[in-house]
């Protein structure tokens, strides 16, 4: 049996490299995939900014009902700059006015959402403020929501963003994805 000696290719100077045409391709190829990633990276930081809006607000509503039912006292969660979206205050309401004054123990404070987010409260019978009884009810109505929505949302997709926190009469807070029962964000926000 003979044993033949391994050769190197015929064609030693050929480069094993890119061609000019193939990094075009692969450079298109990335820029379509990138261009597919912004949307949903977007939509990623959309839902992450509402969603920590509505667990902060939602904490705010657990602490305000359980510290009227502890002091026996009513505790009032004020939207200091008029919308739910802007800074609130929590604070027990010791001279019973509906008023932060003097008197009343302020409990904690509640920076302002991003410009991007607003809020809306209904009903509108005192959409500043949210009122518990020292039983840690809701005082004022049977039910009261607040949307979340982002700046210029006008779409149905970009209601699924939305979030509703809901306060029942019985003062359990939860909060819903979505809009509906504001009929939209385009319809509720100003």
């Amino acid at each position: 049996m003979k044993i033949l000696p391994c050769r190197a290719p015929e064609n030693t100077n050929h480069n094993r490299g890119f061609t000019l045409l193939e990094s075009l391709i692969i450079l298109a190829v990335i820029g379509i995939l990138i261009s597919l990633a912004i949307p949903s990276v977007q939509g990623l930081m959309r839902n992450a900014s509402l969603t920590a809006r509505a667990n902060a607000t939602l904490a705010l509503l657990m602490q305000a009902r359980q510290r009227a039912v502890y002091e026996r006292r009513p505790v009032i969660i004020e939207a200091s700059e008029g919308s739910f979206a802007g800074a609130m205050r929590v604070f027990v309401d010791l001279d019973e006015d509906g008023q932060f004054s003097e008197p009343d123990t302020l409990l904690t404070e509640l920076e302002a959402a991003p410009g991007s987010l607003h809020a809306q409260a209904q009903p509108a019978l005192n959409s500043t403020s949210i009122r518990f009884d020292p039983t840690g009810m809701l005082a004022e109505a049977p039910i009261q929501m607040l949307l979340l929505c982002g700046d210029g949302w006008a779409s149905e997709n970009d209601d699924r963003y939305a979030r509703t926190v809901i306060v029942h009469g019985a003062g359990r807070a939860e909060i819903v994805r979505g809009s509906a029962l504001f009929g939209g964000c385009a319809g509720a926000l100003p």
